[in-house]
């Protein structure tokens, strides 16, 4: 049978074009390609955990029924380095397997959590597909929950979580195992749970969640028991569903993390609120630790998979120290009674901020037995700011109250003033019963009596407005700055109209330095005593004479 070759095409339509090998008859056709319209399978074996100082090897088989296979390859990453690019290596054909590859993944590529791989296949043809697999760290003898804060004060808690799916995960299994027997007198464990913080938690310990801790005496370590790092990648991160109103919360990985990671992950996302002894708003979420936020309505949040170069959280107030006269600026409080502390208060401007609750803002977090709290006037869904940041403006004043369990002890407040700038905008705390200015610029503290002081305002602005909110009915004499002083000491009081005015200065004998005179406005006026060298170290008395009144004030000179 004579066949015209020159009317064979291929199922392209492409023209026969002769044999190429007259032994095994293949054939040729200009510009064939090969028809593969399904994409290789894979078979991987099933590899979901590994100790973390074990190498471990992948391997799987390549299924092309349509061609053969081009190529097989994987990439992976630590599950900790955040969304950097994959390692790329090819597979290798196991010998005598016919289908089979593998690839060994060295121990040095497993991150804090595992890694994460991506195995690719190409046939001839062209068609790819790929799979990717998580590898988890598998802690077989558990890890070790740090806690160096021994003793039975409040100061003694500490906020801590468990950064692995535990094999057994209740209180019991791992607390008991290393404490002995719940005792409350000796060691507790508390969860802040339906408004309420519950001192004595019984119930199950999972990734993501923070717990109150505290331990009388050392002794042995804290032990979690065997489980495995938590199942979360790059494409399904772990998530946290947070209640509205506080929810206290755990670190779930076994690194730190930046809570600004965290935020841009989730947009408008609060700030948190760490215990170190007292809350203070925190900056990083440590391995094993906790925190607090408060959630104007329910949210699941994404916790996303990156390291945070610098461990350790953060102790004190993330403050914008720019000058207060600039756009955005901050200053923190820290209210100390005694062994009781906090760094939550504060107030500031940007220009950014949001008239309503925003990041930028925070709440003094739920009560323990004891507390010292600034509450600002201003609520949001019910509740008082601690630290108030409001929009850019000229002038500003911050009213709040001074909240305290124990109103026999004063209460002091700290403040840093270095950073403050030269410029002409004033920055006055005042304290309403005692009518009584502090220059936030002159000193850096302020002590008072919680049973006499309870309200509180910061007034922000330049010398006519803060002159003018500072009206008093008669002359008052504010404290000496600084007492004990050694060279110049500044006179701060508060005239009730724009009146002549003396300051005068006396030594225990009697002689008489008048440091001014003079007319002076309404509101809070400042002198300064310049004694020079040659002054006498002892007690001086301060005497201002303003509109028929006297006032007297000590002030030690070292």
């Amino acid at each position: 049978v004579l066949i015209d070759a020159t009317a064979i095409t291929d199922l392209a339509g492409n023209a026969f074009a002769g044999i190429t090998d007259p032994n095994t008859w293949s054939f040729s056709t200009p510009g064939a390609t090969i028809v593969d319209s399904t994409p290789p399978t894979l078979q991987p074996n099933v590899v979901t955990t590994v100790a973390g100082n074990a190498p471990f090897e992948v391997k799987v088989v390549v299924v092309e029924n349509e061609s053969t296979v081009s190529n097989v390859s994987v990439d992976y990453r630590m599950l900790s380095d955040g969304p950097g690019a994959f390692s790329n290596q090819a597979l290798s054909l196991v010998a005598g397997s016919g289908n089979v590859y593998s690839f060994s993944f060295p121990s040095n590529q497993l991150g804090p959590l595992g890694l994460e791989y991506r195995i690719k296949a190409t046939s001839v043809g062209g068609t790819k597909t790929d799979i990717t697999r998580n590898v988890r760290i598998s802690q077989a003898d558990g890890l070790t929950i740090p806690y160096s804060s021994h003793g039975t004060e409040q100061a003694n808690y500490r906020i801590v979580s468990v950064p692995l799916e535990l094999e057994t995960n209740t209180m019991r299994a791992v607390f008991t195992d290393d404490l002995g027997a719940i005792d409350i007198k000796k060691w507790r464990v508390g969860r802040y749970e339906n408004g309420t913080n519950n001192q004595n938690y019984d119930g199950s310990i999972v990734p993501g969640q923070g717990y109150w801790l505290l331990v009388r005496t050392s002794g042995p370590t804290i032990d979690t028991g065997p489980g495995v790092t938590v199942a979360a990648n790059l494409t399904d991160q772990f998530k946290i569903s947070l209640t509205q109103g506080w929810n206290q919360i755990g670190n779930p990985f076994t690194f730190p993390l930046s809570w600004a990671d965290v935020q841009a992950a989730n947009p408008g996302l609060p700030g948190i609120s760490v215990y170190t002894g007292g809350y203070a708003p925190g900056t990083t979420l440590a391995a094993f630790e906790g925190a607090f936020i408060n959630m104007a309505a329910a949210q699941t949040i994404t916790i996303p998979l990156k390291r945070t170069v610098t461990s350790g959280r953060a102790n004190g107030t993330p403050v914008l120290t720019n000058p207060i006269d600039q756009t955005d600026w901050e200053v923190s409080f820290k209210l100390q009674q005694g062994n009781l502390f906090t760094l939550m208060p504060g107030v500031g401007m940007r220009k950014r901020a949001l008239n309503d609750f925003d990041a930028f803002d925070y709440f003094a977090p739920p009560r323990l037995d004891e507390f010292v709290e600034f509450n600002h006037t201003r609520k949001f869904n019910g509740t008082n700011y601690s630290r108030d940041i409001v929009p850019t403006e000229p002038n500003h004043i911050w009213e709040f109250t001074a909240e305290t369990s124990r109103e026999s002890d004063p209460v002091t407040i700290e403040w840093d003033n270095s950073y403050f700038g030269n410029n002409e905008q004033h920055l006055i705390l005042w304290d309403e019963a005692r009518q009584l200015g502090i220059d936030l610029r002159e000193v850096t503290s302020y002590t008072f009596n919680p049973r006499e002081s309870r309200r509180f305002k910061v007034l922000y602005g330049d010398r006519s407005f803060v002159n003018e909110k500072t009206k008093v009915s008669s002359l008052v004499l504010h404290d000496v700055y600084p007492n004990p002083a050694q060279t110049d000491a500044t006179v701060a009081f508060s005239l009730p109209d724009r009146l002549q005015t003396a300051v005068e200065v006396y030594d225990m004998l009697g002689n008489k330095s008048v440091i001014f005179s003079g007319e002076l406005p309404q509101g809070l006026n400042k002198v300064t005593w310049k004694p020079g060298d040659a002054r006498t170290a002892g007690m001086y008395i301060i005497r201002v004479i303003s509109g028929g009144e006297v006032k007297l004030k000590r002030l030690m000179v070292n």
